[in-house]
């Protein structure tokens, strides 16, 4: 990383995991582990195998082939179905915390949301991260109490987007120091 990406993505409140150097001999150690499985790899006989198996292994056909894809279609099916479920549930649960008194976070944001928030702006778990969610969820029961207040065209009870793309707005220092 140069100094300049690390002055841009790094807030002042964080921290770095590795300083350049370290990145480099990570990526030697990574490279000598991936040198040394592909030599035990050859050595040991097993690619040979491999590749021989490969050479008579046939994709399925005919009734097998479509019974597989109706056990698919049906998985598929069962899952959406699965997941709608969950969906409602998550909504009518975040809508009643919204309503309640109680000023924790837990319950309001949707399900993942702290792991969406940490994958979408690369940070590590910790107060950082609950300080946001703490932020968000104050600020969402503010707009349930005072409509007015609340980002134009956003549901409510906000879905993950819709909270990630206000956080990037915002920012997360100042939700992070408001939390």
């Amino acid at each position: 990383c140069s100094s300049d990406l690390r002055e841009t993505m790094m807030p002042e409140s964080g921290f770095t995991l590795m300083d350049d150097k370290a990145s480099v001999a990570a990526q030697a150690f990574v490279k000598d582990v991936e040198t040394d499985m592909d030599a035990q790899w050859r050595e040991s006989g097993e690619g040979a195998a491999w590749r021989s198996k490969l050479a008579w292994i046939r994709a399925p056909s005919g009734p097998v082939l479509d019974e597989l894809r109706e056990m698919l279609s049906r998985a598929l099916k069962e899952h959406s179905e699965s997941e709608a479920s969950k969906d409602e549930k998550d909504f009518k649960r975040r809508e009643a915390q919204l309503g309640s008194g109680e000023r924790s976070f837990v319950g309001l944001l949707p399900r993942r949301f702290a792991a969406d928030l940490m994958v979408r702006f690369r940070l590590v778990p910790g107060w950082r991260v609950q300080n946001i969610q703490s932020a968000l969820a104050a600020r969402m029961k503010t707009w349930h109490q005072d409509a007015s207040q609340k980002p134009e065209k956003m549901s409510m009870p906000p879905q993950t987007t819709e909270l990630l793309e206000y956080a990037e707005q915002v920012g997360l220092d100042e939700l992070a120091e408001e939390g």
